[in-house]
């Protein structure tokens, strides 16, 4: 029997601050460095349930306390029409803590993990396509540790 929710899904602010520069080389290519911080929220939540085997009630809770992360590269970007494609190497370094606590019964056990990236040396590719003046869609794709995709959808003013 459950008495709580697996983990719940929460929205927590985070604040990403960058510096970038393009160094046109010709109409349709250009280079240029990155530098990109990003500082996410902590979160704690806890589950709770009812062991029938043991006849006793457990509490896994757990604390991701203070994750970063910063990003250092160079982009290389080439001009297809209107399209910007874009891709190249970027270092990152990465860190999370985890506290945790689990009690089951009367015993209570607890621990910390140290979470980072295997690898601090990965590539990114993508494509901005504007769909007005204001307005563009983005696509790209990053390999670290493991592969990650995402887009997003800019206004600029």
């Amino acid at each position: 029997e459950y008495v709580g929710e697996p983990f719940k899904v929460c929205f927590k602010p985070f604040g990403k601050i960058g510096i970038k520069g393009v160094f046109n080389v010709s109409p349709s290519f250009g280079i240029g460095p990155f530098l990109q911080a990003t500082r996410y929220s902590s979160y704690k939540d806890e589950y709770e349930w009812y062991d029938e085997w043991l006849e006793v009630t457990e509490t896994f809770k757990v604390k991701h306390k203070n994750p970063w992360e910063i990003n250092l590269g160079i982009g290389l970007q080439g001009k297809i029409g209107e399209a910007i494609i874009y891709g190249g190497p970027v270092a990152y370094w990465t860190e999370s803590k985890v506290d945790w606590t689990w009690t089951v019964g009367p015993i209570t056990e607890s621990g910390s993990l140290t979470f980072e990236e295997k690898n601090k040396v990965g590539g990114f590719v993508g494509v901005r396509l504007p769909l007005t003046k204001e307005l563009s869609f983005e696509v790209e794709g990053q390999l670290k540790s493991r592969f990650s995709m995402g887009g997003a959808l800019t206004y600029a003013f």
